[in-house]
């Protein structure tokens, strides 16, 4: 392998042409703090690189259950994180890569309900927002099947050296999957009779008019015992990822034992070059050998009446940071399949009003509109007031911000944490007036199958 040095402004960008292997990946997901890992085993444009990076020069983890009061204080020292970040310019031959360096984060569902001045129940003690500013990255094309690894001015010789001693050291090694789904076990958190009440209620709701959709969520549980000395994080998620190959699956580390792993087929906000978009997912049908399953889908009137609504909603949240008359919708009700499931997806595009940064975009519509219902606040009243449990990390986003503008994120739904010797999963759906309850709770076992082995 090759080192290209190019100087800019007194200060040396380097890039080095190479593939990781997966083991290499682990390995420095080991060695390194905080590693992040957007992983894709799709091929097209929006969803094709596999990128890596770890250790940044500044971060900020911020917890709920540790602040003295639940306000909005957390949120600003979030923002002021960002605010006092200074972005590189980065040179003209990197710019088509997706992320080079720059701020990589986390927001918990539970943060977003803050922003909607609702107090989250703080049942599990995992990190609920992070922020750190990255000096270097490894992105791998999928398309073109090339890699690159990439060094800022801003990372030190000692990461660098750290880095590329790990690669050398490892680059031989064969990865070695070990916990396999299958000795995990999961356990439903609540009995059906719950979630019907829960869905009960929400129909009394939606005829009362409180809403038009909410979203309804159950979470599942493991515990690892005999497994914990096994279990590595990483080598789950990559094991994993390989095989469901969702295209916006993200692995972020805090700490050895504290952990998130994202299998998400969901978009959230994607901008580039000031144009904004979000790609919500809502109407799912099981993907099985009956192809039928696929016209039945798009043919749906409900889950069409269900997508819909997260449009309109999405469209309302673009407007309020796009220019007049630039939010429009360009793709409705487009069928996009998965390993265990087919998905009713739609596209909502804007364009970013002059002062508005990628960051504040994002804040502003955060959280997402496919995960909390119509309208959204009090959609996320009656979530708050019906779910057993805090949803914690699930339906948050991780997400990057290039030094160049480029914003990406991801739904956290199909998601996994780790807090101990403990796992959590949460998988739901959207009820509108027509839904049935037996087959909404299918919906949500069947979403999260292939990760619990919990299918009734």
């Amino acid at each position: 392998m090759s080192l290209i040095i190019t100087s800019f402004s007194h200060s040396p960008w380097l890039q080095q042409d190479c593939i990781l292997e997966t083991s290499t990946l682990e390995t420095l997901a080991k060695r390194l703090p905080f590693p992040v890992l957007f992983g894709s085993q799709d091929t097209n444009y929006e969803s094709r690189y596999c990128i890596f990076s770890a250790a940044p020069k500044q971060q900020i983890t911020l917890h709920l259950a540790q602040e003295i009061s639940v306000d909005k204080s957390i949120l600003t020292k979030f923002k002021d994180f960002a605010n006092c970040y200074t972005q590189q310019t980065i040179p003209e031959h990197l710019q088509t890569l997706p992320f080079v360096c720059g701020l990589i984060g986390y927001c918990s569902y539970r943060s977003g309900e803050l922003t909607q001045e609702l107090s989250p129940k703080l049942d599990i003690d995992f990190p609920d927002l992070f922020l750190g500013a990255y000096s270097w990255s490894y992105v791998f094309d999928r398309q073109t099947q090339t890699g690159r690894i990439t060094f800022s001015p801003a990372c030190t010789n000692e990461l660098r050296t750290q880095i590329l001693n790990i690669i050398a050291s490892t680059s031989s090694t064969p990865f070695k999957p070990r916990t396999a789904n299958t000795q995990l076990q999961w356990h439903k958190s609540q009995r059906y009779e719950r979630y019907r009440s829960a869905f009960n209620a929400i129909h009394d709701y939606i005829n009362a008019g409180d809403c038009y959709q909410t979203n309804l969520t159950q979470r599942f549980d493991c515990k690892l015992d005999a497994l914990r000395s096994e279990f590595s994080a990483i080598n789950y998620y990559l094991d994993t990822q390989s095989k469901l190959q969702t295209p916006y699956s993200a692995f972020l580390s805090f700490e050895p034992d504290v952990n998130l792993m994202c299998f998400s087929p969901e978009q959230f906000i994607r901008i580039q070059n000031r144009e904004i978009e979000s790609k919500p997912i809502k109407g799912t049908m099981v993907n099985n050998s009956d192809l039928s399953n696929i016209d039945r889908l798009k043919d749906s009137l409900k889950n069409q009446a269900e997508n819909v609504m997260i449009v309109d909603l999405l469209r309302n949240d673009l407007s309020k940071v796009c220019e007049v008359n630039s939010v429009h919708v360009p793709e409705l009700f487009k069928i996009e399949s998965y390993k265990n499931v087919h998905h009713m997806v739609s596209q909502i595009r804007g364009k970013l009003r002059e002062g508005i940064t990628e960051f504040d975009a994002f804040l502003s519509c955060f959280p997402g509109g496919s995960i909390t219902g119509a309208p959204k606040r009090r959609a996320m009243e009656i979530i708050q007031e019906l779910e057993v449990h805090s949803r914690s990390a699930y339906c948050g986003s991780v997400f990057y911000w290039n030094d160049n503008g480029h914003f990406d994120s991801n739904i956290l739904i199909r998601s996994i944490i780790q807090t101990g010797d403990k796992l959590y999963c949460w998988a739901g759906g959207g009820i509108v007036s027509d839904s049935d309850v037996d087959d909404e709770y299918l919906e949500s076992l069947t979403k999260v199958a292939n990760l619990t082995g919990i299918s009734e």
